[in-house]
């Protein structure tokens, strides 16, 4: 009998109770990110990590420099990091309220944004990068819709 319990406690020590973003969901992510790309004529990177901030999906479309694909995966970290979209570090910037921007060490331009499921549990972030920052957010927006998830916990 003691085995058994002893096994019962190793499998729950080794299950990971908490809501994880998956390979199928990050990859549905990076092909609606893709696709509403290419129905606006954009080339991106995309970027997607879990909430620990480990990537899990990455692409970078033909023609997109290195530079833009590095801020994809700046964007993301920041969104799964905070939970919360780029946007609101532009918007900081904008408003001259740095302090926030520069404490968070965030990237202060829209295209990051938090993936959350429809519970409101934080799983990842994604971020794009490489066409205008608008549209970089609108992207990203897009692959969390068409992957079932939300961008938001409301």
């Amino acid at each position: 009998m003691l085995p058994s319990l002893m096994l019962t406690a190793a499998l729950a020590l080794v299950q990971d109770p908490v809501p994880r973003i998956t390979d199928a969901s990050a990859q549905a992510i990076v092909d609606g990110c893709r696709a509403y790309a290419e129905e606006n004529d954009l080339t991106v990177a995309i970027s997607v990590v879990d909430d620990r901030v480990r990537l899990v999906a990455f692409r970078r479309m033909d023609g997109t420099r290195e530079g833009p694909a590095g801020f994809a995966m700046d964007k993301a970290e920041y969104s799964a990091t905070w939970g919360s979209a780029t946007k609101g570090l532009s918007d900081a910037v904008s408003e001259g309220r740095l302090g926030f921007a520069l404490a968070t060490n965030g990237p202060p331009v829209e295209g990051g944004v938090p993936i959350y499921t429809d519970d409101g549990t934080l799983i990842g972030g994604v971020g794009v990068s490489g066409a205008p920052a608008v549209e970089d957010a609108r992207c990203a927006r897009a692959g969390i819709e068409r992957a079932g998830l939300q961008d938001s916990r409301s």
